[in-house]
């Protein structure tokens, strides 16, 4: 559900971002054809919302990760699909980054290429590592509560 939740945020971005429209048309319009629970729906508004607030730092970030490239040269798809996953990576700490990662290479293949999803795996690789050492290394809250040592668990930091 949450795959088809990113698709729906994915599209009300891009539409926005070539537009500049109505939120709710873009979002509902995004809807058509993906059907959505109602924690789909939240899950959805959360992403475009939450990138939203958050575009001119992202944007910074993508600026100084793709050094070679002007943000401009970037296909609109891509750069969204990398603003959306900051999103992920940096404000929803319930979302394992290999999750997010994982998710945005899917994305890029069903929207755009092969090329391109190697593209945004390598950009988010490196702020995984710089984050965290490695994509792994992440995990939800919930689940690092649950483990007895942290000396034991498979992804602690030292």
């Amino acid at each position: 559900m949450r795959h088809r939740a990113r698709e729906v945020a994915l599209r009300t971005l891009f539409q926005l971002d070539l537009s500049n429209g109505d939120l709710q048309e873009a979002f509902a319009a995004a809807q058509e054809g993906i059907p959505l629970n109602e924690g789909g729906v939240e899950f959805a508004r959360r992403l475009v919302e939450g990138t939203l607030e958050n575009l001119p730092g992202f944007d910074k970030k993508i600026t100084g990760l793709v050094r070679a490239w002007r943000l401009e040269r970037l296909a609109r798809v891509d750069h969204n699909i990398l603003r959306m996953a900051f999103f992920e990576i940096y404000h929803c700490p319930d979302i394992p980054i290999a999750v997010t990662i994982n998710e945005a290479v899917e994305l890029a293949k069903e929207y755009n290429s092969e090329t391109a999803a190697r593209f945004i795996n390598g950009i988010l690789g490196s702020v995984a590592r710089e984050l965290t050492g490695t994509a792994e290394e992440r995990k939800p809250a919930a689940e690092s509560e649950l483990q007895e040592d942290p000396k034991d668990a498979p992804y602690t930091r030292e």
